[in-house]
Formats: structure tokens, C-alpha cells, sequence
């Protein structure tokens, strides 16, 4: 029998979503809260939980993260030059991790797999840091530069970047490092966010608006709204749902199976140029 998976007042199987036992899938969202502070949150997918999570080594300004389902690495952004922090879920445990090679004044963001994050930096290059060894070198470059802030969502194979200031989107090979442009976004990217599974990722914009991409068309349509606009915000999840950071601390919790919206549970401080890892995409990071 398959058994019924809920997140805190609303019911998995009231949208149809079944999962057979034994299914493993990320159960924390880590949000680094940003606005240079050192704050982060851990957010429970499954009772929409908030707890505070282990302070990082430096203060984060439009930084960034990826991670799979035993550590996050995030870049501090332009606030601490090339430094990263390595984030252990099991112990809730912070380090100083290896530098990047790129420091980035204009808003990073980043993505992966179960083996590599990839940071968009400054212009259009990248880092590509393995987790296994904790090395960090260059990746390939983007088809243009991604401007003052942008999303990421991706595949197993395969990250999408939301190329901000434009609404083209940048699709990167992890075995070869090399981007092509993927589909186009249905409008101009700008300071957004992005969350999603194997199949499709919502892409946010900063007024609200969202995109979903089918990953095996490269084809984006218009997804449902968010109930407010990011205000420099962030997103992780699982499989199942995305949550997104709104303005004044507040949540949302986007269903990929039908596209419901519903809030989910404040922050402890407000969430700006922040960034947010999951441990664990079931088919994705893990």
C-alpha cells in the first residue's frame, strides 16, 4: 500500500501524490538568510516546521548554494570574497570549506547534482565544486551574462539558469561542462528564484509570477503566482513541493503536481540576497 505523505496542515493525497514505502526524498530545506548576516534556518517539509540552524563563519550577501543529501555548500558572496562554508546536515556542523576562484559582486547562484554544484559568477563563468573531494575549479561558461541576480533548477544530467536582466536561460551539460541556450522563459528575469524535481522546475520571478519548465522539452509556460512578490528571496524543496522565500520573512509552498500555492511558515528574520539547499531531490541530488 502506498502511504499517504502530508506537509503540516495540507494532505499529499488530497492532491493525489502517492509515494511507496521505502521512497526516499529530501526532508529540510537550509535557508541562509542573507542581508549580511550569518543566520540560517532549517524548514521541515514535512510539518512546515522553522528551528534555527547553525550560524555560518561570515556574514552572507548575495550568496548561493547547492548540496545533495549529506552537506550544502554555500558561497558567501560579495560580502566575503572567494570564501565557502561547508554545512553537514547530519550535525548540523559549519566549516570553512575551499575557496572559489571567482568572486562575485553581482548576485551568484548555483545548482547540481549528487556529485558537483555548479556557481554562476561574475560575467559568464563558473565554478564547479566536487563534493567528494572538496575541490573547486572552472566550469564552462554561460551563453551571456546572468546580470544582477537570477534561478536555477536542473536535472541529474543537466542545470538550467535563469540568464537575469533577459528572459533566456542558460542549460548546462554536468559531463561535459558546456551550456547551450535553453528554452525561453515567458518574461524578463530579475532577482528571481527556483525550486523543482527531475521533471519540471518553477522558476519565480521577483514580482510573484512563476514559470514552469518541463525539463525534457526545454519549454517554459506560465505557473501559479506566488502570494507575494521574493524581495531578493530564495527557494529549495524535494521532489514534491518548492519552498520559496517572500518578502518579510514569509514562505510559500508551491505543489509541482498541480500547481497550488498555499503560505507556509515565516522565517525567524527577514530573507534577503540569501540562498537555499535542500538535502535531497529524489532523482536530482540524491
Amino acid at each position: 500500500m502506498p502511504r499517504n505523505v502530508t506537509f503540516g496542515a495540507m494532505s499529499a493525497r488530497g492532491f493525489g501524490i502517492y509515494q511507496p514505502f521505502g521512497f526516499v526524498d529530501g526532508t529540510i530545506g537550509l535557508f541562509v538568510l542573507g542581508a549580511d548576516v550569518r543566520t540560517t534556518n532549517k524548514y521541515s517539509f514535512s510539518n512546515n516546521a522553522v528551528t534555527a540552524g547553525t550560524s555560518l563563519t561570515q556574514e552572507v550577501h548575495r550568496g548561493s548554494g547547492a548540496g545533495n543529501k549529506t552537506l550544502a555548500i554555500f558561497s558567501l558572496g560579495e560580502s566575503a570574497s572567494t570564501v565557502s562554508n561547508k554545512y553537514l546536515f547530519a550535525n548540523d556542523a559549519v566549516s570553512v570549506a575551499t575557496s572559489f576562484l571567482i568572486n562575485d559582486n553581482n548576485r551568484e547562484i548555483a545548482t547540481g547534482n549528487a556529485t558537483r554544484g555548479i556557481f554562476s559568477m561574475s560575467s559568464t563563468r563558473t565554478n564547479k565544486y566536487v563534493y567528494a573531494t572538496d575541490t573547486v575549479s572552472n566550469g564552462g561558461s554561460l551563453q551571456q551574462t546572468k546580470d544582477n541576480g537570477t534561478a536555477a533548477v536542473g536535472t541529474e544530467t543537466a542545470a538550467i539558469f535563469a540568464l537575469g536582466g533577459s528572459n533566456r536561460t542558460a542549460k548546462y551539460n554536468y559531463a561535459t561542462d558546456t551550456a547551450i541556450f535553453g528554452g525561453n522563459l515567458t518574461g524578463t528575469m530579475n532577482e528571481g528564484s527556483g525550486a523543482g524535481n527531475a521533471s519540471v522546475g518553477i522558476i519565480a520571478f521577483e514580482s510573484g509570477g512563476t514559470n514552469r519548465y518541463t525539463h525534457s522539452v526545454d519549454t517554459a509556460v506560465v505557473g501559479t503566482s506566488l502570494t507575494s512578490d521574493l524581495d531578493r528571496a530564495s527557494a529549495t524543496g524535494n521532489s514534491l513541493i518548492g519552498v520559496f522565500g517572500t518578502k518579510d520573512a514569509k514562505t510559500n509552498i508551491y505543489t509541482y503536481s498541480n500547481n497550488v500555492v498555499v503560505s507556509g511558515t515565516n522565517f525567524t528574520i527577514d530573507f534577503d540576497h540569501g540562498a537555499g539547499v535542500t538535502n535531497g531531490i529524489a532523482g536530482v541530488t540524491m
